[in-house]
């Protein structure tokens, strides 16, 4: 029974890894710095996801109707809400959000800071929740 607590132990830390990404208000940098558990809408491959496109006349419009969606999910928290930039996070997700008026899209990393081995599907996940009630204008 002690072995297999062991082999569960180091399976569960092996799989977790913190947040590494830090918050970014520069759009090319918006990459993930670590590969584990990320997506950003700037990266190609298994690790991109698509942006956002964008419904409000401007970049504040943009940014200012995410963050009212997310205080209505409640479980998010914003930590930055800035011009054209907002960051949030919840107990295992950070998030991203950088609205670009000349590509008219909004640019999205995720990073889950405690994940499994199935990460991005959380983050993914969550992403698309909220990128499916912003075009339903559920703010």
């Amino acid at each position: 029974m002690k072995s297999i607590l062991i082999i569960l132990s180091l399976i569960t830390l092996t799989s977790c890894k913190e947040f590494e990404v830090t918050q970014s208000k520069m759009l090319g940098s918006f990459i993930c710095q670590s590969k584990e558990n990320c997506l950003s809408s700037k990266e190609t491959g298994e690790k991109n996801i698509l942006a956002f496109k964008m419904m409000g006349e401007n970049e504040q419009q943009n940014i200012l109707n995410i963050s009212k969606l997310i205080r209505k999910m409640g479980d998010i928290k914003i930590v930055k809400l800035e011009g054209n930039y907002l960051y949030a996070f919840t107990e295992r997700t950070h998030l991203e959000f950088i609205a670009n008026q000349k590509d008219r899209k909004i640019h999205i990393r995720s990073q889950v800071s405690k994940g499994s081995i199935f990460g991005n599907d959380k983050g993914k996940k969550l992403i698309e929740e909220i990128r499916f009630k912003f075009y339903q204008n559920d703010y």
